[in-house]
């Protein structure tokens, strides 16, 4: 029997962030379980990621002797005919239905990941995992063939945070009092150091003693030894954590967040773990403020609103039926079998 392979096109680097890639290797994760073979074709892709790759079984192809974006795709399409994927799977703001039809010549299927709903495309399937979006937003980007997965019944969550669930749920269930624990994880490389934005308002609000702060600074992030001092100067107790491979089992024990409403907003949905978020994308807006509607997590607003707006939301949510009305809330939206529905639908597309 011939071994079914998945080419991805995907890149990560400390501009764009590690999420186009993490939630791709979310879904070769799940393909792995099904016998399928995953091959990344990458024009940039961060020593790290392609570490985290090669661990969990996944073949990664960094493109090299790149001289402009077109050189990047004339050598991925190049590498994808050698490959004859089943599926191709296209995870990039920068490609369009061009790039994706150039790309998808040699494959017996494409699906396309994307949360812009800003151009045209060219695939069979076309996920969105986005709370608040509408198969409407791509009625007019899609060829007549082409079908929709949309909303966060289709999040691609890695294994672990469908196997923290339940204790996740149980733990914000049974939550009373204050706050103790805050952890603070605002991506893999937090290029404008809105972390360290966090924890000056953080220590002007004056927490608790015995309140414990976790601080994740992912291994993209140039702003790691300030993040240290400014954690260890809090009035309360604290820790910084580096590139950690536990996020579930950290989101499981913690009463409160404060992330972004990015691609990790579907993984504390998934654990039902409260969260205050911040803005640090344009493409981050529709998902802060539907969820935020939906209840299931609070949008501060953007960076700027943090010292103002920081103090005054933390003193909200010491109340502890507030986090446990907004974790049920966030459980509801993403159950956590999202990639299985993908896969489901790839075999029998």
């Amino acid at each position: 029997m011939v071994t079914q392979r998945v080419v991805f096109r995907t890149d990560a680097t400390a501009e764009i962030g590690t999420g186009h890639v993490m939630r791709c290797m979310a879904l070769a994760d799940a393909l792995k379980t099904q016998g399928m073979e995953s091959h990344f074709v990458c024009a940039q892709l961060v020593t790290s990621m392609r570490e985290m790759l090669i661990s969990k079984g996944h073949v990664p192809h960094v493109l090299t002797d790149l001289h402009t974006h077109h050189d990047g795709e004339a050598a991925a399409i190049n590498l994808v005919s050698r490959l004859l994927p089943h599926w191709l799977v296209v995870d990039h703001y920068g490609l369009d239905h061009r790039h994706e039809a150039a790309l998808a010549r040699d494959a017996a299927r494409c699906l396309v990941i994307d949360d812009l709903a800003d151009r045209r495309h060219a695939c069979d399937l076309l996920l969105d995992q986005s709370v608040g979006r509408t198969e409407m937003d791509y009625a007019q980007l899609l060829g007549p063939r082409s079908r929709c997965l949309i909303g966060p019944a289709y999040a691609l969550l890695r294994p672990e945070f469908p196997e923290w669930r339940t204790r996740s749920l149980r733990h914000h269930r049974e939550a009373c009092g204050p706050v103790r624990s805050l952890l603070i994880t605002l991506g893999g490389a937090d290029a404008d150091n809105v972390t360290g934005q966090v924890l000056a308002a953080l220590a002007a609000s004056d927490p608790a003693p015995d309140t414990c702060v976790t601080v994740i600074v992912g291994k993209l992030s140039p702003w790691a030894g300030q993040v240290e001092a400014q954690a260890r100067s809090l009035p309360c107790r604290s820790r910084v954590l580096h590139g950690v491979s536990n996020m579930a089992e950290l989101l499981a024990s913690t009463d409160l967040v404060i992330g972004a409403p990015g691609t990790s907003a579907s993984e504390r949905c998934c654990l039902g773990t409260p969260s205050l978020m911040i803005r640090i994308a344009d493409n981050q807006q529709l998902i802060g403020k539907s969820l935020d509607a939906a209840g299931a997590a609070t949008l501060l607003g953007v960076p700027a609103d943090i010292p103002a707006r920081l103090p005054h939301l933390l003193q909200h949510l010491q109340n502890a039926v507030a986090r446990q009305t907004m974790s049920m809330n966030a459980a509801a939206l993403v159950d956590g079998q999202g990639a299985q529905r993908v896969i489901e639908e790839m075999l029998n597309a």
